[in-house]
This record gives structure tokens, sequence and C-alpha cells, in this order.
């Protein structure tokens, strides 16, 4: 999937004004777990990324590059199925 397909999609969800439910993940596991769900999206959430991640809460620590990381990696674990 390339990267505008993914927004495209979500962009015509909002725009039928469809409901979308988007688990939060933040880790592999998480990721497997939400792909079971069938959802149509998910979100990554800072404090449970962070906290799984480094073992610390959500206050700065993690990198922009330790956060791309970590959602390249969720990204990947979501599509290969």
């Amino acid at each position: 999937m390339e990267e505008t397909d993914g927004y495209e999609h979500l962009r015509s969800l909002f725009q039928a004004r469809e409901f979308v439910a988007a688990p939060g993940v933040f880790d592999l596991v998480s990721a497997k777990i939400a792909n079971l769900t069938n959802a149509k999206a998910l979100y990554m959430t800072g404090f449970g990324t962070v906290a799984s991640y480094l073992g610390y809460p959500d206050a700065g620590l993690a990198t922009y590059t330790d956060m791309l990381d970590r959602a390249a990696a969720i990204a990947q674990a979501w599509t290969s199925h």
C-alpha cells in the first residue's frame, strides 16, 4: 500500500460521514491484536508507545526518530496479514 492510499481511504470514509472506530496501539503486539478486529483505521498513542518502548511516561524522552521507527514497525505489523 502506498502512503497516499491510506490517506485517501481515510479521507473518503470521513467524507462519507462514516463512523470510523480506530483502536489505539502502542507496539507490535497491540497492532496484531487490533488487526484481528477488522478496524478500518488505528491510531498510535504517544503515552502507550513511549511507556512500552522506554518504560517511562510520555515526558519528551522519546525522540522524533524513535516515534517514527515505532510507527513504521506498527504499520508494517498492521499491513502484514
